[in-house]
């Protein structure tokens, strides 16, 4: 008992101390946020006329910036020693840890995501600077609107490394900033661009394919228009200027040695090539009609292949059987499993009553300790989670009890806690709660149950038990998707 109470003491502590942090913090956070805009519009507002320090200050002097003297002399002290107009990122930077105070993020990442900020603050200051170092070859002395981190770096790249190697430290500096803060992946950027270039290549080959294609089909037709006349000038050769057998040996004497007879170049007279080609073009004719002997060895062809004898093998013709009576008669000698076949269900873990009524109480009491009233009116206890039907009181919000689930959680003890807001059908707010002792669902249980036997349907699947410890069974002839979870090899298939 003695125990007890010092834990119930220990966790009012612990709320009482949670709390009043809590509150310090969301203070610290909105001053942050009211620093950051202050300083924001500082920068933006800058203009190197306004004082940079209180001492150059004087009462005539007339201050541009919408600050007035405090937020010229932050802003030239940042603009000129930090990174110039790049220093914005600082506001940022305040802002966000505003934003964090008050929304309770992990530390974490709102580390990670600040020197993040910083960084691309340093990056866009040396963009800045960059110009006037290309221009004076890295001894710039004047670091506007870079400030003077800015410039120094810009100075020292270009010092060292040249123009050409400035440009591509900067810009890998860019792209690893890039995958850290946005989570880019180098290779798909490089695969979109690989892929872009391939279609266009596509493109411009197709284009010249289509060229080359019109080229060659306008130098077929121009090949088929000139063969008509050189068919009709190598006709009209040998019928015009074959020469007779006794004039060929009176043309051409034999040598005294015996050696072959030569014959003398055909000569063609202007007039005879124009009579041929008007006697081609009054009747023109397709080559290789005229041929002698043409036509009849296609027709000889034709009768050769009709004399053969072919072999041709007829269409293979499948049995066909009855194939619901074959189904029916192997059923019909089918034996299912036995149901005994499967391991008996342990003993159920109940959860006593008695820790039931103070896990209630203890809901009630964190609720108030918060400044939310409200009931717990029903405890639904099931084989895995207890379900808990919290109902507000009047004028209370279902997100203040929302907003409770770890402070819940830590209070119950529990690993974690689920909130339903609300419950379909009631007027309250479901905080389901895992059994520090959860019994197993066993398989047989289901199949064995009263709900499960007298199911409807051919297709009965039973998926286990609800958080009350009912069993769910289900018509998967109903269902237009079943999603089952499970790892490679598990037996979802068979499951089903």
């Amino acid at each position: 008992m003695q125990r007890k109470n010092r834990i119930k003491t220990f966790l009012s502590r612990l709320e009482k101390k949670s709390s009043s942090s809590r509150i310090k913090q969301e203070v610290l956070g909105l001053v942050l946020i009211g620093i950051a805009i202050f300083l924001a519009l500082s920068i933006v507002s800058y203009h190197p006329t306004d004082p940079s320090s209180f001492g150059e200050a004087q009462s005539s002097a007339v201050v541009q910036n919408w600050m007035g003297l405090l937020g010229a002399v932050l802003a030239a002290g940042l603009f000129d020693w930090t990174f110039g107009y790049a220093s914005l990122v600082f506001s940022l930077i305040l802002g966000w840890l505003g934003v964090a105070l008050l929304a309770q993020l992990r530390w974490k990442s709102v580390v990670k995501w600040a020197v993040l900020l910083f960084l691309w603050g340093w990056w866009f200051a040396i963009l800045l600077a960059l110009p006037g170092a290309f221009r004076a070859n890295g001894e710039a002395t004047v670091y506007y609107p870079s400030g003077l981190l800015g410039g120094m770096v810009a100075n020292i790249a270009v010092w060292y490394l040249g123009t050409v190697a400035t440009v591509l430290v900067y810009v890998l500096v860019g792209m690893i900033l890039s995958v850290l803060t946005f989570h880019i992946s180098v290779s798909d950027v490089f695969r979109k661009i690989l892929g872009f270039l391939n279609g266009m290549w596509q493109q411009v080959r197709e284009v010249g394919m289509r060229r080359i294609s019109r080229s060659s089909s306008s130098e077929t037709k121009r090949t088929r228009t000139a063969s008509p006349s050189r068919s009709a000038k190598a006709a009209s050769r040998p019928s015009r200027s074959s020469p007779k057998p006794e004039e060929e040996k009176e043309a051409v004497p034999e040598d005294e040695e015996g050696t072959e007879p030569y014959s003398t170049p055909e000569i063609i007279t202007s007039e005879e090539l124009e009579s041929a080609t008007q006697a081609v073009t009054q009747d023109p004719s397709p080559p290789g009609e005229n041929a002698p002997g043409g036509r009849q060895i296609i027709l000889e062809e034709e009768e050769k292949l009709l004399k053969e004898d072919l072999e041709i093998e007829e269409a293979v013709q499948e049995k066909e059987l009855d194939y619901d009576a074959v189904i029916q008669n192997t059923l019909k000698h089918y034996q299912f499993p036995s149901v005994e076949l499967l391991d008996e269900s342990d003993q159920e873990q109940r959860v006593p009553r008695e820790e039931l009524m103070e896990n209630a109480a203890l809901l009630e009491r964190t609720l108030q300790h918060f400044g939310v009233k409200a009931t717990v009116k029903r405890v639904v206890e099931g084989p895995v989670i207890t379900l808990y039907a919290v109902k507000p009181a009047e004028g209370v919000k279902i997100s203040q009890i929302v907003r409770l689930a770890d402070d819940l959680s830590l209070a119950m003890r529990a690993k974690g806690i689920r909130m339903i807001a609300p419950i379909p059908g009631e007027a309250a707010i479901g905080i389901e709660v895992p059994n520090r002792r959860p019994s197993t669902v066993h398989f047989k249980s289901i199949v064995r149950s009263e709900k499960f036997i007298n199911a409807d349907g051919r297709l009965v699947l039973g998926l286990g038990k609800t958080i009350s410890g009912e069993v769910f069974c289900a018509d998967l002839a109903k269902m237009p998707h079943l999603l089952i979870a499970g790892a490679t090899g598990a037996g979802k298939s068979v499951g089903i």
